[in-house]
């Protein structure tokens, strides 16, 4: 028997749909490269949410208000279509209530994210200020990032782009050196994993191009096991990440 229209709507009343923790963490958060400016980020992020929470716990404070006066208005008005209008605005508001109710556990959920990720390394307010006020881990920031973007140039081109190149040549020659080491490290370590990866494919490849099946790949059941579905079935299994003959020394 297939789920009911009402069960369905039980779920989308009780369901939390804002942004998993998963994608905050990964692609909020760590979307800044180094811990000082994932703090900023983080910061940032309390921030914001505090002000939308603020500012819905105002609004439905407000909306309250006017459904308390709605439902005066419809016990004393006398003209029956004038009480169905306000019966609608009644129905209306109520809805516009619930809706910012959902909203609002969303941004408290968010909002407690970003302040464990400030509580959990931070004992002090202290403590805090010195972290996010260090010229010397801005400075840090800024290598990382620029070795980042150098980096993502090395992989897709194959040489640095104009542009970051410009950006790095306005930095030190010191920190210049550190910005440089850090892309060719990247790149270099990350163009190995994928011609790792790229190797263990080959004995599949060969076996598809065996065949005169035009066959195309899609992301069709990829959750099933992180496999394109196509791989999979011509035998591809998923390596684990830590290699049985890694070096010890690693």
């Amino acid at each position: 028997m297939p789920i009911q229209e009402n069960e369905i709507l039980d779920v989308l009343n009780e369901h939390n749909f804002g942004m998993s923790e998963y994608q905050l963490q990964n692609f909020v958060i760590k979307s800044q490269v180094t811990n000082y400016r994932q703090v900023h980020q983080s910061l940032i992020e309390l921030n914001s949410r505090r002000d939308s929470i603020l500012q819905t716990e105002v609004d439905q404070k407000r909306r309250e208000i006017k459904k308390r006066k709605i439902e005066r208005d419809i016990e004393n008005v006398k003209d029956d279509l004038e009480k169905e209008l306000l019966k609608l605005d009644l129905e209306e508001i109520e809805k516009d209530l619930e809706f910012a109710h959902k909203r609002l556990s969303i941004q408290k959920k968010e909002y407690d994210l970003f302040l464990n990720t400030i509580t959990s390394q931070f004992g002090s307010k202290e403590e805090l200020e010195n972290y996010v006020n260090n010229p010397e881990e801005e400075r840090k920031y800024w290598i990382a990032r620029m070795g980042k973007q150098a980096a993502m140039d090395l992989l897709s081109s194959g040489r640095i782009s104009s542009g970051n190149m410009d950006a790095i040549a306005m930095m030190s020659e010191e920190d210049q050196v550190h910005t440089l080491k850090v892309a060719i490290q990247y790149s270099g370590l990350m163009g190995v994993g994928i011609n790792k990866l790229q190797q263990e494919m080959v004995p599949y490849l060969q076996q598809l191009e065996k065949t005169s099946d035009k066959i195309l790949p899609t992301f069709d059941g990829i959750e099933n096991n992180l496999n394109i579905d196509l791989a999979h079935r011509l035998g591809y299994e998923k390596k684990s990440i830590q290699s049985s003959n890694q070096s010890e020394d690693l």
